[in-house]
């Protein structure tokens, strides 16, 4: 007679495996060695690239403003505390999304990590599961923004290509006037436009001109959507788009 209680299946890790995911690199830093050893496995094992350190200094040794991805840190840590150091690397401009993890943690320490821009704070004992699904969304949030950078970049540098004068018309353009009413407004002839138009949508390569609004205000306050529903009811857009 078999008298082992039911077992428990081994934690199948393969649910949080995203190649999707261009940035997969997990700090740790931990006081103890044996948990260091056990977290750093667990992460490798769901094909993070991991980078452990026993230390708050060891780490500030190694990272910059350019460092990214997900910070697993433990609330007590030796010289510096856990929320010393993530006050530190914010002030360094370290971009590191942090989950902190502890086991005497409380409720004002939690909420004192949080404001200070932590992802999660997960009491020990902890479950893989639990762990892993804090990081997985701590990483798509990582990948979100730096898609959004890589963007911003792009247009920053095709932006650069413009004239003055192109710099000028283009910001009439995504307002909604029409070549006419820039020709008039600049004292140019409505030909004239039209070419500068079409270098900026080349320099810009940009498809349409809601295209080109998208991109103008990427990294502006204001909403495009706002911006494109003015365009489209404008009369000059219908205009503009036969011609264009």
């Amino acid at each position: 007679m078999n008298n082992e209680g039911p077992r428990v299946p081994p934690f199948d890790s393969s649910q949080f495996r995203s190649a999707g995911n261009h940035i997969r690199t997990v700090y740790i830093v931990e006081n103890d060695p044996a948990e260091r050893l056990v977290l750093s496995g667990l992460l490798e094992s769901t094909d993070y690239v991991v980078r452990s350190f026993g230390s708050a200094e060891s780490l500030l040794a190694t990272v910059n403003d350019k460092t990214a991805g997900v910070l697993i840190l433990d609330h007590v840590l030796e010289n510096m505390s856990g929320l010393a150091l993530q006050a530190e690397l914010r002030n360094r401009g370290v971009g590191l999304k942090t989950i902190f993890i502890s086991g005497c943690g409380s409720i004002e320490k939690c909420v004192q990590a949080l404001k200070g821009g932590a992802i999660d704070f997960i009491e020990k004992p902890y479950t893989d599961k639990q762990l892993l699904k804090s990081v997985e969304e701590a990483l798509l949030l990582v990948n979100t923004e730096e898609k959004k950078r890589r963007r911003h970049d792009t247009l920053e540098k095709r932006h650069e290509r413009l004239t003055p004068r192109e710099r000028e018309i283009m910001r009439f353009l995504v307002r909604g006037d029409s070549s006419r009413k820039l020709a008039e407004r600049l004292g140019l002839s409505s030909r004239t436009v039209d070419i500068h138009r079409a270098k900026i949508m080349r320099k810009l390569e940009a498809d349409s001109l809601p295209d080109l609004v998208r991109m103008v205000y990427t990294s502006s306050d204001s909403l495009p959507e706002e911006v494109l529903i003015d365009i489209r009811q404008s009369p000059h857009f219908l205009d503009d788009k036969k011609t264009g």
